[in-house]
């Protein structure tokens, strides 16, 4: 049987993990909107692209340095990084 706090920990990460993801609906959002319209107005392609610097450093360092691997890190950053070169790519065409 599971303590209190073995069972907090799990049901966290489960709620990290899932809330990980979601927090990432804003940038899939705005993807989908630069491609829906065909406009990039108000947009920063360097803003864009420091954000998508800033994902890569962190799946370097939860790659490569965080030993376990953290999967949060990992998937919440990978999909930001998707969407971020997206967003970029679509700054660049519109």
């Amino acid at each position: 049987m599971k303590s209190k706090q073995e069972a907090f920990r799990e049901g966290y990460s489960k709620f990290m993990l899932v809330f990980a993801v979601a927090s990432q609906a804003w940038l899939a959002i705005q993807t989908v909107d630069i491609y829906r319209k065909k406009s990039t107005d108000g947009l920063s392609l360097v803003a864009f692209i420091l954000l998508a610097v800033g994902h890569i450093i962190w799946l370097i360092y939860a790659v490569f340095v965080l030993q376990p691997r953290n999967k949060v890190i990992i998937l919440s950053s990978s999909l930001a990084l998707v969407f971020s070169i997206l967003i970029v790519v679509g700054i660049v065409i519109y």
